[in-house]
């Protein structure tokens, strides 16, 4: 059983935060195409880390 702490949230917050950053470093100084490429797949990758993020905060709270 998982027990839900305020470390894991503060952790969960924290990847959330960075996932963020990565995105929009991930397109900085980009422009035209490349721009386009690289922000359709970071868009991608922050939607994956942003679900895991909720999808255990949902199971940190139903199991608390």
């Amino acid at each position: 059983m998982t027990t839900i702490t305020p470390d894991r949230l503060e952790e969960l917050a924290d990847l959330e935060r960075e996932a963020w950053i990565e995105y929009r470093e991930s397109l900085r100084d980009l422009q035209g195409r490349e721009y386009d490429v690289a922000e359709a797949a970071s868009w991608d990758d922050l939607q994956r880390t942003l679900a895991d993020v909720t999808a255990e905060r949902a199971e940190l709270e139903a199991a608390g």
